[in-house]
């Protein structure tokens, strides 16, 4: 089973590659961007500490990207989650999910939006 730890701004290029490898498509022309458009670098820049990779030896099977808002000391928000289609089914984004949930409540957050 992969191992979970949080994002690192490091990880921006891999989790794209696995968002357009997953979706079925490369990333190409503007026009075609797909998972790019929805996982700007920006993401990690800011929010590495509260989103989520899931890994084993050959890299990434799923991520999460979430915050914590910062308009809301109560709300999280859930922006992205991903996971490589051959393992879906095994619990991997339960995994990240209840991770997320768990690590926002300890931040006093009450409610997860997604």
């Amino acid at each position: 089973m992969p191992m979970m730890r949080r994002a690192r701004v490091s990880d921006h290029r891999a989790l794209v590659e696995c968002a357009h490898r997953w979706a079925g498509r490369s990333p190409g022309p503007a026009g075609s961007r797909g998972p790019s458009l929805v996982l700007p670098r920006l993401f990690l820049q800011f929010f590495a500490g509260t989103s989520l990779v899931a890994e084993d030896s050959t890299g990434v099977k799923a991520f999460l990207i979430g915050l914590h808002s910062a308009d809301s000391e109560e709300v999280a928000y859930i922006h992205f989650v991903g996971v490589d289609p051959g393992l879906r089914g095994r619990g991997l984004a339960r995994g990240l999910y209840t991770a997320f949930f768990e690590r926002a409540a300890e931040a006093g957050r009450r409610e997860v939006r997604a």
